[in-house]
């Protein structure tokens, strides 16, 4: 018998179980679950126009109990969130009601929605007002297709910038993005990362040294900044605890999600072009050594010879940043 299996059967060895829960009657309830979160977590009663659930987390109480919160209700916006982006935020609630009722499919295929305010610091110094931009993701929950709850996770935000009203969907790495100016969803796809970029951020996450995973990945350090720099112009983010937070949130490290159409489009082009592109391939590796060429004065034509990438390709990444002419590496 496996070995956990044996354990378990130990534990309720003699004993008389009772029937499980059915599917409508969950084994964990709301407040297990929130005890056990990461993030700050409340549920919203759409019906009741109040909170539902709060958990003892200081990023949304601000400083609050429990209690006064869920006394003060949806009041605690006003008290809490910026006063631009309380505007912002009815704005946003407007929105994803709207989408909700209007849009059946949305309905039926959305993960969640995502968006940014600022909230209250728990810590601010005495007579000052400070305020730290929060990322919200919020689940409508609907019951035999009326809107009941939505279940909301805050965690702190790498965007600098209040709004950022998307909405994901299950099996996808598509979303759609809100333009409050139009007032229209606008479909979006995030940037992509390598299967290599997606390893160093998890290996990062590990709290591995730089020199730990280079060795890992066999590629050398110099190698190992650089594609750390592709990562944070990618994900417009200046450290690697940002990027970590922003690829988390938006779902990239650990993503076993379905690519769309165009996706498997892009692949079957790629596999009927692999020989021609796998020569013009600019890994890592090959752009250090490029890099290095051009801050020595080499001209892109022999640097194209040397290295067997085409001069166009060279030319291309110095004109999308990943390569830079007339640069000096500072030590």
């Amino acid at each position: 018998m496996n070995r956990i299996k044996s354990v378990i059967s130990s534990y309720f060895e003699g004993a008389v179980l009772p029937p499980a829960p059915d599917e409508k009657n969950p084994a964990v309830s709301i407040e297990d679950l929130s005890s056990m979160c990461i993030e700050a977590m409340y549920i919203i009663d759409f019906q009741k126009q109040n909170f539902h659930h709060i958990s003892c987390h200081n990023l949304f109480l601000c400083g609050h109990s429990c209690e006064e919160v869920m006394q003060s209700g949806f009041d605690f916006y006003a008290e809490t969130v910026h006063k631009k982006d309380f505007v912002l935020l009815t704005e946003i609630f407007r929105a994803i009601l709207t989408c909700l009722k209007e849009h059946g499919k949305i309905r039926k295929d959305a993960s969640y929605f995502s968006f940014t305010v600022r909230l209250k610091a728990p810590c601010s110094p005495v007579n000052k007002t400070n305020y730290l931009m929060v990322y919200h993701k919020l689940k409508p929950v609907f019951i035999d297709e009326i809107l009941y709850f939505g279940v909301c996770m805050l965690s702190c935000s790498v965007m600098p910038k209040s709004g950022n009203l998307r909405v994901y969907f299950k099996n996808s790495l598509d979303y759609s993005e809100y333009s409050f100016d139009n007032e229209q969803w606008e479909n979006r796809q995030d940037v992509r990362l390598t299967e290599q970029e997606i390893q160093i951020l998890q290996f990062s996450k590990q709290r591995m040294c730089n020199k730990k995973i280079a060795d890992i990945l066999d590629i050398s350090y110099n190698a190992l900044r650089l594609i750390k720099m592709q990562i944070y112009r990618k994900l417009g983010v200046e450290t690697i605890e940002q990027a970590i937070i922003y690829a988390t949130n938006h779902r990239m490290l650990f993503n076993t999600l379905e690519k769309s159409e165009k996706d498997s489009f892009n692949s079957q082009f790629y596999a009927k072009n692999k020989k021609k592109r796998q020569r013009n391939r600019l890994t890592g590796e090959k752009l250090y050594c490029i890099q290095t060429a051009l801050d020595n004065g080499q001209s892109v034509n022999s640097i194209a010879k040397e290295t067997g990438i085409s001069e166009g390709a060279i030319r291309k990444a110095v004109s999308n940043g990943k390569l830079t002419k007339n640069r000096r590496i500072k030590s």
